[in-house]
């Protein structure tokens, strides 16, 4: 699983990192500066969180987000979608490695709750 997360990434992109985007009642928000990361107890192998066959782990995307204080956005209408979920299987019989993503559907309820 990808340590890092950039903003805008669409599903099926080729980047290693998790997708997400910012919402504003429900519309993506190009405004302001994020910073973000996903966290996790998890082991780090490779520059990526490593997760062994038949394990499960948690893992949190954090955004912190600075919106221009220009009056036109409420900063309890945001919420953040992640839109691109890469990760790497391992084939422990061969070591073979396959890339792979979950689907828009797969992803549609991966939505923060509205900040409060």
């Amino acid at each position: 699983m990808p340590i890092g997360a950039v903003r805008g990434l669409e599903n099926a992109s080729s980047s290693d990192y998790v997708g997400y985007d910012i919402l504003n009642k429900d519309q993506i928000y190009k405004d302001g500066e994020v910073n973000a990361l996903v966290l996790s107890t998890a082991k780090i192998k490779e520059n990526q969180y490593y997760l062994s066959e038949g394990k499960a782990g948690y893992f949190t995307l954090v955004a912190l987000v600075t919106v221009p204080n220009d009056g036109l956005v409420y900063e309890e209408n945001l919420n953040l979608k992640i839109n691109h979920l890469p990760f790497t299987m391992v084939k422990t019989e061969n070591n073979k490695e396959t890339k792979v993503y979950l689907s828009r559907e797969e992803l549609e309820d991966y939505v923060s709750p509205l900040i409060k």
